[in-house]
């Protein structure tokens, strides 16, 4: 993997070209989820429950035929059911009040549960549950792409404060640094494209920021 260096567009982060022998599998499905996979996961007829047609519907029915009829909620049970859910906290191990920690967000896996190093991309869903902690702002270790889905929420960048309202895509760096305020009562829903690590210069976060001075 990694660029060639007779390529006048490669980053100095894509060098050398090398080898790469993975030693764990991994797997990628090759069509949507069947009907007979959603059942063993969900329960049997389980996804005809929302169908506006009975089981006369305009579509296959069959253990491999797509699963029909679920709703974007129904794609959430299903992945916290298979293991891709994780509830992140407010604050690490490492903090000093980890005693206080809170939930601060549910993030859903779309592809990799933890992503190796040298892939380059991750597709997750992310369901806010409250502000960034504290009053500082964070980057992150790799450039990323973010699609609200739902709700809107406050961001505050280097320039000043914006509401980034359902339909918004975003475009940032590895080493832009932002803080994300919702409204009261709202659990904003992202999709959260992760792009390569190794790209961010600097200190995860800042505490006590002054973008006007900074």
């Amino acid at each position: 993997m990694g660029s060639n260096s007779s390529d006048e567009d490669s980053k100095s982060h894509e060098l050398p070209q090398h080898e790469v022998t993975l030693t764990k599998s991994f797997y990628l499905s090759e069509t949507e989820v069947t009907q007979s996979q959603w059942e063993k996961v969900m329960g049997a007829d389980s996804w005809k429950q929302n169908s506006a047609y009975g089981d006369d519907g305009p579509y296959g029915e069959g253990p491999n035929y797509p699963v029909y009829y679920v709703s974007f909620n129904d794609v959430l049970k299903f992945l916290e059911k298979i293991g891709r859910k994780k509830i992140v906290l407010d604050r690490g191990p490492s903090h000093p009040e980890y005693e206080k920690a809170k939930p601060w967000m549910n993030r859903y896996y779309l592809i990799f549960r933890h992503r190796p190093k040298w892939f380059p991309f991750n597709i997750l869903i992310h369901e806010m549950l409250a502000d960034d902690h504290g009053e500082g702002v964070h980057n992150h270790t790799f450039p990323y792409i973010t699609i609200v889905l739902r709700d809107g929420y406050w961001e505050t960048l280097k320039t000043g404060k914006f509401w980034r309202s359902p339909g918004y895509i975003g475009f940032r760096s590895a080493n832009n640094l932002h803080r994300v305020d919702l409204k009261p009562g709202t659990k904003p829903l992202t999709i959260f494209i992760s792009g390569p690590y190794g790209l961010r210069k600097g200190k995860r976060s800042e505490y006590g920021i002054d973008f006007q001075n900074k």
